[in-house]
């Protein structure tokens, strides 16, 4: 009966993102693909977080920033080119501003 049952085609296309370098994700989220953005912000939402909770002190303000963080992030994917880092020096710096 185990044999039979259905694999989540989800499942197996989140299983597959997470094994992805960082500068493909950042390829094919430049392209439109969502899942690899997700990947991205998986990837780096506690780092960020955490930066900026130090900052402001506050959770609901460091919540904030961490959204506008990645919102910024993704309106610039354009400007990331080759091998560069996600979300790149842009997106620390708008963590440390506010």
């Amino acid at each position: 009966m185990n044999a039979l049952r259905r694999r989540d085609p989800l499942r197996s296309a989140r299983e597959a993102v997470r094994d992805l370098d960082e500068t493909t994700l950042v390829a094919r989220a430049r392209e439109g693909d969502a899942g690899s953005f997700s990947e991205l912000v998986r990837r780096y939402e506690s780092k960020i977080f955490r930066l900026a909770r130090h900052v402001t002190r506050n959770r609901e303000d460091a919540e904030d920033v961490l959204q506008e963080t990645f919102m910024k992030a993704y309106e610039h994917l354009y400007q990331l080119q080759g091998d560069s880092k996600f979300p790149g020096p842009c997106g620390l710096r708008l963590t440390r501003r506010s």
